[in-house]
């Protein structure tokens, strides 16, 4: 049996679907709201590592360590 989807409400398309690891399937929309999270929280983390006190407690000495500049690169570039 297979789940109709429903069109959107406001613009009469039908979710485009996918199929999770654990094989159910799961609407575009909630990726792109993960996605969301996600990029939020990576966007939190290496705002906190680009402060002095940050680099102090995690013992960073180079102002400008390579995974770090990397990170922030793709990033943006994903934006």
């Amino acid at each position: 049996m297979t789940d109709e989807l429903k069109p959107c409400p406001t613009c009469g398309q039908r979710p485009y679907t996918y199929i999770g690891k654990d094989g159910k399937s799961v609407l575009a929309r909630d990726l792109e709201d993960e996605h969301d999270r996600l990029r939020e929280a990576l966007e939190n983390v290496l705002g906190h590592v680009n402060t002095p006190i940050g680099r102090r407690r995690l013992n960073i000495s180079d102002p400008h360590p390579e995974w770090l500049v990397e990170a922030r690169n793709a990033l943006e570039a994903s934006k």
